[in-house]
């Protein structure tokens, strides 16, 4: 649905675009055909093969496991897979076709639908003196060849919000107010459900539309309509994972993490951690510590946040409103959130909208150099992305060759996968488990507890009778895990090397460990070691 809408927008654009158009205005505000440009190569990243860490973690990992078990299961040892939702169904529904680029296919529709909300925006709008320069700052957004080129089902869920706020701003809704606003509350809870980092968003989403909708007459039924969508959406979820993992049925929805079991409370300061980054808060938002961070900023499209803050003299109501909830997300999400660029990329959504109710046209000169330097950055990495990475969906040779260069530890997996028996039992200390041709127990949990807290989780994986233990590194990781290991099974010296989609984050090689495992001793491995 979200393709076809956004597909209305592009054709009815090219209505009046023929040959004869097209030469005429050669020489005048022709960014269309760019976005176009821009849109076409980003389509080409997502039809690639899957590289990220994340993606061949806990999105496609949880994905497959749905398919292998026929339900959504959950398993508290796997600590990553805890930030999993409802998106991992859509990217299952891919893999159960062979379609493994089925997720970031979706998050590809969603950057359709945002491009359309913009266009809509902009038919009646100048942005530093273009109709069509704003759409090319958003799609210009470094972090969105992040979001794009995997599976993480981030970009469909803020489209959602965003055509939520969207609809906050219809026009002569007076007749439809129930119909909106049940509309609005549906769009909100299915990104809750989809990511936990919705949460915040959504609901100041919410607290916007309620404030604008709500009077005397309508309070009782807007919270009946609310009440009864919690209760269809966001407590099943809650109850679901209470009685799968335990603990306390409030904190799931206020954690994505079962924080009373051992080991979690550390994973979520990990989460929460600067992950690398060497600038701080809001320093990030723009500037790459490094050429290999570039994508992990927002870079000159936060100018669009600035702009809208600029405007507030102007005392439009609507303008208040977004700037408000904009300062309200960055202020909770800047204390309790992880500090990723990526989380912020809802703001820059919203300040876009917030374009519409602008009277004065910004075209400043130094403000549109700075725009055409970003526009000609992200070009250059597109056209780089397409050409390296598209080709790797047109032939088996050329994916494999694909993965082996820019996917994360899928030289280890996949010398792995020709190492092991079928049908073997293999706990993996790694990453991308998704990558191994069979169901993997996840070892994660071992980096984030310490021996006492290991021993709970070594007794729900005693149940899979693992026979094999796999590590990658310069050297083998056994943890807590030591007294268990009998025998090394197979070696490979530098087996691969730690790549990452970006050509200026290639890591060293590293070594492939397999080694005989006996579960009789789970779940004290070191008891008599």
């Amino acid at each position: 649905m979200l393709i076809f809408l956004s597909f209305l927008n592009i054709i009815n654009s090219f209505k009046k675009i023929n040959i004869k158009y097209i030469i005429s205005n050669i020489n005048r505000d022709n960014f269309f055909y760019l976005n176009l440009f821009i849109l076409i190569l980003y389509f080409l990243i997502a039809s690639s093969p899957e590289t990220s860490a994340d993606s061949l973690d806990y999105h496609s990992g949880s994905a497959l496991n749905i398919l292998r078990f026929n339900h959504y299961i959950i398993e508290n040892y796997w600590f990553t897979s805890a930030q999993s939702g409802s998106g991992e169904s859509l990217i299952a529904l891919g893999f159960s076709m062979q379609a493994e680029q089925f997720g970031s296919l979706i998050q590809f529709s969603s950057l359709l639908s945002i491009f359309g909300i913009i266009r809509k925006i902009s038919d009646k709008h100048f942005f530093l003196g273009s109709k069509n320069l704003l759409s090319l700052i958003i799609l210009t957004c470094p972090v969105l060849l992040f979001l794009v080129s995997g599976n993480k089902p981030q970009l469909f869920f803020s489209s959602l919000l965003l055509i939520s706020l969207a609809m906050v701003y219809i026009e002569n809704k007076k007749q439809n107010l129930l119909f909106i606003y049940t509309i609005i509350n549906i769009l909100i809870f299915v990104s809750i459900t989809g990511k936990f980092s919705f949460n915040l968003s959504g609901f100041l989403i919410w607290l916007l539309a309620t404030y604008k909708i709500i009077d005397k007459k309508n309070f009782v039924k807007l919270f009946s309509i609310t009440l009864c969508l919690f209760f269809i959406f966001l407590f099943p979820l809650a109850l679901w994972k209470y009685n799968e993992l335990g603990g306390n049925l409030i904190t799931y929805f206020f954690s994505p993490f079962p924080i009373h079991l051992p080991g979690y409370d550390y994973f979520l300061k990990h989460v929460r951690s600067p992950a690398g980054l060497s600038f701080g808060f809001p320093y990030f938002f723009f500037i790459a510590s490094s050429l290999s961070t570039i994508t992990e900023t927002l870079g000159f499209s936060s100018i669009i946040i600035l702009i809208l803050f600029l405007n507030l003299k102007v005392g439009r109501k609507e303008i208040i409103e977004l700037t408000i909830l904009i300062t309200l997300f960055i202020i909770i999400s800047n204390i309790y959130a992880s500090p990723s660029a990526r989380y912020y990329l809802d703001v820059i959504l919203w300040s876009a909208l917030g374009v519409k109710f602008l009277k004065n046209d910004f075209n400043y000169i130094f403000l549109r150099i700075f725009s055409y330097f970003q526009i000609s950055i992200i070009i250059c990495a597109l056209l780089f992305a397409s050409y390296n990475f598209f080709p790797g969906s047109l032939a088996w040779k050329n994916y494999e060759n694909v993965k082996n260069k820019y996917a994360f530890q899928y030289s280890g997996i996949n010398w792995v996968n020709k190492n092991i028996p079928d049908g073997s039992s293999v706990i993996i200390f790694a990453r991308p488990i998704s990558i191994y041709k069979e169901f993997a127990i996840s070892g994660i949990y071992l980096g984030f507890t310490n021996y006492n807290e290991s021993i709970y989780y070594q007794k729900k994986i005693k149940r899979y009778n693992p026979q094999f233990y796999v590590t990658f590194g310069d050297a083998p990781r056994f943890e807590h895990l030591k007294g268990c290991i009998t025998s090394l099974y197979k070696k490979k010296e530098n087996v691969g090397y730690h790549a990452t989609r970006n050509p200026f984050k290639k890591g060293s090689s590293y070594n492939a460990y397999i080694y005989n495992f006996d579960s009789s001793k789970l779940p004290d491995c070191n008891k008599n070691f």
